[in-house]
């Protein structure tokens, strides 16, 4: 209880949490991500691991595990903000937060829609409603596609003929607005691609939104699609369901017989791949044409998670004399379904193979993303400085933005408020004052 060592503590630890700020924020949201998931791991140390050492929360905070499981998580999540608070790039923190809340949402995962608010509102406390607006946003977007959705399906109810034709497929739709969530790979258009029952849904949903949301336009976010697919394997115990993506829903269903070209393999080798049960021959080429998939890295990594993953659906015969163990698919390379694959359960899910350029990508696309943010409100200010003032020396200037700055969740540093000035001059919003340099005019 000496306050000397809790001040010192405190000092030390904020110290070190902002040595390496972005991977401090990186860390301690998936560390909140791993807390409010399914599984939550109920033993997990408090803190975040970096460099083989332990960020430790101040010796005040309690995380005994004798309450109850709401108290402890309560503790946890209480443990983080004091931690947060130490922070320096807030908005950092709230660009990562926000990506992985998305993919808990969107993918179902979250623990208690509860403890989501929970933390959501110590966010609010500590940075303000204009920190977490667009988060509660997400949420919204969650309570009002549930609605939406159900007006939709009793609309779809009452039309024998949307009954008759996608009524045993249902599907479901997130309505997202854009601004609130974060920015979404984004996929070609596969609208000549989609399988007839789900084209169906999605012109009849189109109809259906653009009737009830007149003025609004709905972009379709493959890339977040999910599909169950049934598969038949001719004996009734065999019978799957694949929760896969869109790309592997669509590879799966180009091995759908009779539309699809085959490959001419002698029976031999068929026998060899697949002991003797028919099998459909597809090359990598062949199903590019079948799927609209145009990115051939993309559709490389679907495979793999076919060929290569926990649940081997897919087996490939090598062609070519490379070394068969490389994972690599080539054009000539023969792909088919394994019509022996068996797995004890029923309900399966094929992971999606994640590479560490994509990882890396996702990174590097938050810091652009957090860049571009801190731009925008940078000269936000300096333009409403300038606007009030007409007129303002540089050295003024500084001393306003550092004032103003304060107030958010970032503190920009004197060569990055100096670029962004030169930006405004470039793009005519300011401009120096003749011969004084030192003189900024506001442009109207």
């Amino acid at each position: 209880n000496d306050e000397l060592f809790q001040n010192t503590h405190k000092t030390s630890v904020e110290h070190y949490l902002n040595t390496a700020e972005m991977k401090i924020v990186e860390l301690l949201a998936r560390y909140v991500d791993i807390l409010l998931r399914e599984k939550t791991l109920s033993n997990i140390a408090v803190g975040a691991a970096a460099g083989g050492r332990m960020i430790t929360a101040p010796p005040s905070v309690s995380f005994g595990n004798n309450r109850s499981p709401v108290t402890s998580m309560e503790n946890k999540l209480s443990a983080v903000i004091i931690q947060f608070r130490l922070l320096h790039p807030k908005d950092a923190f709230e660009t990562w937060y926000k990506q992985l809340l998305s993919k808990r949402l969107l993918q179902n995962k979250s623990s208690s829609i509860d403890f989501e608010r929970s933390f959501l509102a110590k966010l609010k406390a500590e940075c303000g409603a204009a920190y977490t607006s667009k988060l509660e946003g997400m949420f919204k977007d969650m309570d009002l596609s549930t609605d939406i959705l159900g007006q939709y399906n009793d609309y779809c109810s009452g039309d024998r003929k949307a009954t008759t034709i996608s009524g045993s497929v249902p599907m479901d739709v997130t309505i997202l607005t854009t601004g609130w969530w974060p920015q979404f790979a984004q996929y070609p258009n596969f609208i000549n691609y989609l399988p007839p029952v789900i084209l169906d849904h999605v012109n009849r949903f189109e109809k259906y939104y653009d009737t009830k949301y007149q003025g609004r336009k709905l972009s379709w976010q493959y890339s977040l699609c999910n599909v169950c697919i049934k598969a038949d394997f001719g004996i009734v115990d065999r019978n799957k369901e694949f929760l896969v993506t869109l790309y592997q829903a669509l590879v799966l269903l180009a091995f759908n017989p009779p539309e699809v070209e085959t490959v001419d393999v002698d029976s031999a080798d068929m026998n060899l791949i697949n002991r003797g049960d028919d099998c459909i021959y597809l090359t990598l080429p062949i199903i590019m044409q079948k799927t609209g998939i145009t990115s051939r890295e993309e559709l490389e990594r679907v495979l793999q998670s076919f060929i290569f993953g926990k649940a081997r659906l897919m087996l490939r015969k090598k062609t070519s004399k490379k070394d068969p163990k490389l994972r690599s698919i080539e054009d000539d390379d023969l792909i088919c379904i394994d019509h022996s694959f068996k797995n004890k359960q029923i309900r399966i899910k094929i992971p999606q193979i994640q590479s560490k350029e994509i990882v890396k990508a996702e990174k590097d696309k938050n810091v652009a993303t957090l860049d571009k943010d801190r731009q925008q409100i940078l000269d936000a200010i300096i333009v409403r400085i300038m606007k009030a003032r007409k007129t303002c020396q540089h050295k003024d200037l500084m001393v306003e933005i550092m004032n103003q700055v304060k107030h958010t969740s970032h503190v920009p540093t004197n060569a990055s408020v100096k670029n962004r000035i030169e930006s405004l001059i470039e793009r005519e919003y300011v401009e120096r004052n003749g011969n004084e340099r030192d003189i900024y005019n506001y442009l109207a």
